[in-house]
């Protein structure tokens, strides 16, 4: 890499420069108007929010030592280290945002400059280590740095952090071909596996695919092959172990959670349409907006296979430009990806076997630019011809699976204008790329790709910046202090009301709409208070079971959303007080306690509260409350499927509660008292990373009340604490050191053995 560096500087000065031109051309539209970018998506309802008690935790964490593995605020208690794997915890970018702008979307749009450029020179050097020619490289790293997948996904924060470091693993494989040691790979592969391991799942499912060609086309001695690929395992495996204590807790709460879901049969027509179409347009412009192609399901709608309208003119030449074996090799790869693309049940495979899901297509952008860059390498040798046939194949497929799909969807042109003028364009640009890669012109071809890439991403971020005119700063920062004008205020209101309060466990119930205009369901995050609102894909897993027994738990059917408004349910929450802006908001159980709070705000105070915990005395099977459905019934039975019969021996009827509670980090403490022998529920998911001490003595406690804690209790007052790690943790911890003692013994055999090999 050295060497690279010092030979072509002056084509890496280059590459920093077009990459930071095209993300300010991304950026301008901001800049000019002065509003952040929210980049659509989920980045509003779910990475804003979750960032924003990620660095809470990491704060209390530095201050207090307190481990950033759980969060109370985080609808009813949850996970976080595990929950939060697949969103931010691994993701060293998101320790690096620690240091930039308060402000979380200033944070996020720096953070996509840093990716853009970490992706760009990631794939030169890795088609350095292939054997590309500077200017080829030059070209096709900034397609790769702004493809259509890494523009749209950039509002979904760790899957453009993946992409970027994915070019690291690809140049990894091939400096251990080229045997120039290991040490790239094991650090992408420790990288990618902490930053998602959903989308290294993918990524290693095709490894083997992309080694097996690499290692044909190179010639190499099959006679090693096993030897080789052996090696590289050991890599992959040193490589993973480093970073477990961020990936396994994950991965464990993954595979317990019903976040996998069975494919469809098959594909809307607009789907398989859009599959081809998005190869030769940025269709991402339109995902979720006036698009041809939309459909009903969100995941056939995320197709991003666009990395320059230009570099695809040049594809098909590999077949002139290849020798025949790596020519077949190459075909084989491309029927394979499209054989995976056309099935559902292998969308799903791909996915993690979850929804049929597009997102892996990254991997034929990656192949697409790799071929390419090969094309412009030897573009003298182009097949003039073919050129022209693949311009005018290409323009009637654009226009033609355009004309098709608004056909399908019985739509008028005028009606989907805007998508048609951007496939204008784009044809335009297909037909001057087509003049000059015939001309051999590629310097203005390199400004060409510029062109389109800077305007494509100008439009894509743009038109969030001039569609949304309330996402402003001044619109976020008084939706963030909507019910407090400094951190803690609303907890110091609420405990000054009544003496007991501070130690009390107290959930808020705060209405979406009137008070925080449908923002988001995780705006508890923002106030560090206990709420009843989530919008999270990996929410507390055995919740699950609150869910199915009752629905009316969740928001517009979703089983990722949930809303608690059911007023038996804020009972057994311990939901104590209520902020909203109208006493219709609240049933008759709710009494006045403040009617101006903060600029008018009313807060009401529950008289059915219930304390965290109490003793229970009957108690009812999950089938038995599916067929009553009335919610008062977790007041007064423990509702239970399995252990019920060692439950049932500790039932009686006992006289008890828990008070004296205090909690912070990982850990909460109180006393219980009880008249007698019994068994108390207590409203803190059930998580087995718990560990629960009752007067210095752990003992054992059970999943109950649809996903909540129970155990059984001793008569008169007892000590009670528990303090969480989450399963995975420390085993994870164990690998990480193992992992990186092995990469440490590797690095001094490696360096001792090639002293030896120089003597």
């Amino acid at each position: 890499m050295i060497k690279t560096i010092k030979k072509e500087k002056w084509y890496l000065v280059a590459l920093f420069l077009l990459i930071s031109l095209i993300a300010l051309m991304c950026f301008l539209p901001s800049l000019v108007k002065g509003v952040p970018i929210t980049f659509g998506t989920d980045i509003k309802p779910q990475w804003f929010e979750f960032y924003t008690e990620f660095k809470n935790l990491i704060r209390n964490f530095v201050n207090e030592g307190q481990l950033p593995v759980y969060s109370w605020n985080l609808f009813l208690g949850n996970n976080f280290w595990a929950s939060k794997g697949y969103y931010l915890i691994g993701d060293i970018y998101n320790y690096i945002g620690l240091f930039l702008s308060d402000n979380f979307f200033d944070m996020a749009r720096d953070l996509s400059y840093l990716k853009f450029l970490v992706a760009g020179f990631g794939f030169y050097f890795y088609l350095t280590e292939v054997g590309r020619k500077p200017l080829s490289k030059l070209i096709v790293s900034l397609a790769y740095a702004f493809s259509g997948w890494a523009i749209f996904f950039s509002g979904q924060l760790v899957f453009l952090s993946f992409y970027s470091f994915v070019p690291y693993y690809l140049w990894g494989i091939e400096r251990s071909l080229n045997s120039k040691g290991p040490w790239v790979f094991i650090i992408s592969c420790a990288l990618l596996f902490a930053t998602n391991f959903y989308f290294f799942y993918t990524l290693t499912i095709i490894s083997p695919l992309y080694y097996i060609y690499r290692y044909v086309v190179l010639g190499l001695d099959k006679k090693d092959f096993i030897k080789s690929v052996l090696k590289q395992i050991l890599y992959y495996v040193i490589g993973i172990a480093i970073t477990a204590v961020f990936w396994l807790p994950s991965v464990l709460y993954i595979l317990s959670s019903e976040r996998f879901a069975g494919a469809g049969e098959s594909f809307d027509i607009n789907v398989y349409l859009n599959l081809f179409f998005s190869s030769f347009t940025p269709n991402y412009l339109y995902i979720y907006r006036n698009n041809v192609f939309e459909t009903s399901v969100h995941y056939t709608r995320e197709i991003c296979l666009w990395a320059s309208t230009s570099l695809l003119v040049v594809l098909p030449q590999f077949w002139k430009i290849c020798a025949k074996k790596e020519r077949n090799f190459t075909l084989a790869v491309y029927l394979i990806f499209l054989i995976i693309a056309l099935i559902p049940n292998l969308d799903s495979a791909m996915h993690g076997f979850g929804d049929p899901s597009f997102r892996w297509v990254f991997l034929i952008v990656i192949f697409n630019l790799f071929i390419a860059s090969k094309v412009i390498d030897h573009i003298d040798m182009l097949d003039k011809k073919l050129l022209f046939m693949t311009v005018i194949g290409a323009l009637l497929m654009m226009f033609g699976l355009f004309f098709i799909a608004l056909n399908v969807k019985g739509g008028s042109l005028n009606e989907y204008l805007k998508h048609f003028i951007i496939t204008l364009i784009f044809g335009l640009v297909l037909i001057i790329a087509g003049i000059l890669i015939y001309k051999q012109k590629t310097k203005i071809l390199l400004a060409l790709v510029v062109a389109e890439l800077g305007f494509s991403g100008m439009y894509c971020y743009g038109h969030d910046v001039w569609s949304k005119p309330d996402d402003t700063y001044p619109y976020m920062e008084e939706l963030t202090h909507v019910i407090q004008s400094y951190p803690g205020e609303i907890m110091d209101t609420i405990n000054s009301l009544k003496e007991e309060n501070s130690s009390e466990f107290i959930r808020l119930y705060i209405p979406l709409y009137s008070i925080y205009w449908n923002f988001s369901h995780n705006m508890s995050l923002h106030y560090g208070i206990k709420g009843l609102m989530t919008y999270d894909s990996t929410y507390a897993n055995s919740f699950s079971s609150m869910y199915h027994m009752e629905p009316s738990v969740a928001s517009f059917g979703s089983g990722w959303i949930f809303n608690i408004e059911d007023d038996n349910l804020m009972s057994f929450l311990n939901t104590k007080y209520a902020i909203v802006t109208a006493n219709d908001e609240l049933s008759d159980n709710w009494v006045l306690v403040d009617d101006d709070y903060h600029y008018g705000f009313k807060i009401y105070e529950n008289t059915a509260y219930r304390p965290l915990a109490t003793t229970y005395s009957q108690m009812m099977s999950e089938e038995e409350y599916k067929e009553l459905r009335d919610t008062s019934i977790f007041l007064d039975y423990v509702v239970v499927d399995e252990k019920a019969d060692i439950i049932q021996n500790y039932l009686s009827d006992a006289q008890g509660q828990m008070d004296d509670i205090a909690y912070y980090g990982n850990y909460l403490s109180a006393k219980y008292h009880s008249d007698k022998d019994g068994f108390m529920v207590m409203t803190i998911p059930y998580d087995k990373g718990w560990k629960i001490m009752v007067d210095g003595e752990e003992i054992e406690y059970y999943d109950v009340n649809g996903g909540f804690i129970g155990f059984a209790v001793k008569a008169g007052e007892h000590d009670f604490a528990m303090s969480f790690i989450p399963e995975g943790f420390k085993e994870g911890l164990v690998l990480s050191a193992l992992g990186s003692v092995s990469f440490v013994v590797l690095l001094i055999y490696t360096v001792i053995f090639k002293k030896k090999a120089l003597k």
